[in-house]
C-alpha cells in the first residue's frame, strides 16, 4: 500500500511549522495549496521515472481501424479515452489487412505540416505510414483524436496498436501514491512540494529554496539509480543506497 496524501501533507506541514500534532494548520500556506504542490511533484517524479524505465511504465492498447472513424473516409479516430489519460504516446503501429502478421510502425508528423485532402491514397503509402494527433467532434463534443495517413480502407480488428505512458492517478483521501514508484521513495514527493511551499511562505523560508531544489534534483537522480526494473511478473523493487537510507532516517 502506498503512502497516503495525508502523510505527505504532514511531512510538508511539519517542516513549515504548520502542524498541530494531528492536522495541518492553515496560514499563508494552506492545505489546499500543499495538495496541489504534491500532485504536481508527483506527476513530475512519475514522468521522470517513466523516461528512464519506460518498459515498466508502458501500457498497450489495441483498437479497430474502422469502427471509431469520424467518417468512413477521413481516417480520423476518436482516442479521447486514451490520450486524455496519457503522459506521452511512445509508439503507434498499424495492420492494414487482417492477414498482416506484424504491426507496421507509423511515424508521427506535425499537424502544421499537413493539409486536408479529399483523397490521400496517392500522397501517403502503406509502406511508410504516418499519423498526427488532432481533434474530432463526436456528438457536438470535441475530443482528442488521431489521423492515420494513408487512411485504412478496411476495418481490421485490433488493427491499431498504441503504446503510451499513462498518467498517475490524482491523489485524494482514498487514492495513495502508486506502487509504480517504490514505497521507500514516496517521501520524495513531499521534498519536491517543499520548494513550492517555501516560495509561498517567503521570508526566512526563501533562503531554503535553492538547497531544497538541489535536494529534490538529487532525489530524482537517486530514485533512477536505485530503481530495479521489474523482471517477468515479479513485484517492483528498489534498493536503498547508503545515502538514501541516511536521508530517510532523518525524515522519520
Amino acid at each position: 500500500m502506498g503512502m497516503t496524501r495525508a502523510n505527505l501533507v504532514r511531512n510538508v506541514a511539519m517542516k513549515c511549522n504548520q502542524w498541530s500534532g494531528t492536522a495541518m494548520v492553515d496560514g499563508a500556506l494552506t492545505s489546499e495549496m500543499v495538495q496541489v504542490f504534491l500532485q504536481n511533484r508527483y506527476d513530475e517524479l512519475f514522468q521522470h521515472m517513466a523516461r528512464h524505465h519506460r518498459a515498466d511504465f508502458e501500457r498497450t492498447t489495441l483498437t479497430n481501424t474502422g469502427t471509431s472513424a469520424e467518417t468512413t473516409t477521413s481516417g480520423v479516430y476518436d482516442l479521447e479515452a486514451i490520450i486524455s489519460n496519457s503522459l506521452m504516446l511512445n509508439w503507434v503501429g498499424i495492420k492494414f489487412a487482417s492477414t498482416d502478421a506484424d504491426y507496421l510502425k507509423m511515424e508521427q508528423v506535425s499537424l502544421g505540416d499537413e493539409f486536408s485532402y479529399s483523397d490521400d491514397t496517392d500522397i501517403y503509402s502503406q509502406a511508410d505510414p504516418k499519423y498526427f494527433l488532432t481533434n474530432t467532434t463526436v456528438a457536438t463534443v470535441v475530443k482528442k483524436a488521431i489521423r492515420l495517413l494513408p487512411r485504412p480502407t478496411t476495418d481490421v480488428t485490433s488493427g491499431l496498436k498504441l503504446i503510451d505512458i499513462q498518467k498517475p492517478t490524482i491523489l485524494s483521501d482514498t487514492i495513495d501514491v502508486t506502487n509504480m514508484i517504490p514505497e521507500v521513495s514516496h517521501w520524495y514527493i513531499a521534498e519536491g512540494a517543499l520548494i513550492d511551499a517555501y516560495e509561498v511562505l517567503g521570508g526566512t523560508y526563501s533562503g531554503r529554496i535553492l538547497a531544497q531544489q538541489a535536494k529534490w534534483n538529487g532525489l530524482k537522480g537517486q530514485i533512477v539509480e536505485d530503481y530495479i526494473p521489474k523482471a517477468m511478473d515479479k513485484p517492483r523493487r528498489v534498493k536503498m543506497s547508503r545515502r538514501s537510507s541516511l536521508m530517510r532516517r532523518r525524515e522519520i
